[in-house]
C-alpha cells in the first residue's frame, strides 16, 4: 500500500499496519485530503479506547461508551457536518491494548473493520485505520486474525 494512493482515495479502506507515517510532512499530506484523527496515548483498556475515540471525534453526549455505540457514532459523524470523502484514524501504540487485553484489541479492530469501514464503504466514503506501533512485527502477526477481506501488506 502506498501513502499517495490512500491520500488520493485510490485504495479500498482497511485496517493496515504502517511504519514511519507520523512525520509532519506525511501527516500534513493526509490532513490536506482526509479527515484525520489520531489516538496518541497508550490505551490499556476498552474504556480508555472509548474515551479517546469520543474525544478525538467529538462524540455527542449520548455516546453510550460500548462497542455498539462506537460503531454507531463512528459510522455517522453527522454532528461534524457534511461527511468527509476520506476519513483516517491513526492509532499509535495499538499493541498496548493487545498486550493488556487481547480480546478487547481484536474486538476493537473488528468493530472498525467490519462495522465502521464497511458502513462508510457502502456510502462511498473511505475510512482507513492505520496502526503504528514500535512492535510492528507483532501488529502484522495479529492482523490476519481479523479475517480481513483484502491483503494487508502495510506500507513504509
Amino acid at each position: 500500500m502506498q501513502l499517495s494512493g490512500l491520500i488520493r482515495g485510490e485504495l479500498r479502506p482497511s485496517v493496515v499496519s504502517v511504519e514511519g507515517i507520523a512525520s509532519d510532512a506525511n501527516l500534513d499530506a493526509i490532513r490536506s485530503r482526509c479527515f484525520l484523527r489520531t489516538l496518541e496515548s497508550p490505551i490499556l483498556d476498552k474504556e480508555t479506547w472509548f474515551a479517546e475515540l469520543a474525544r478525538e471525534f467529538d462524540f455527542p453526549d449520548y455516546f453510550g461508551k460500548n462497542w455498539d455505540a462506537v460503531t454507531d457514532c463512528l459510522s455517522d459523524l453527522n454532528w461534524l457536518g457534511r461527511p468527509p470523502a476520506r476519513i483516517v484514524l491513526l492509532w499509535k501504540q495499538p499493541m498496548t491494548l493487545f498486550e493488556a487485553h487481547p480480546e478487547d484489541f481484536f474486538t476493537a479492530l473488528a468493530v472498525l473493520n467490519h462495522g465502521v469501514i464497511d458502513r462508510w464503504w457502502s456510502r462511498s466514503v473511505l475510512f482507513y485505520v492505520l496502526l503504528q506501533d514500535p512492535n510492528r512485527e507483532l501488529v502484522l502477526r495479529a492482523l490476519p486474525r481479523l479475517d480481513l477481506d483484502i491483503p494487508n501488506p502495510g506500507f513504509r
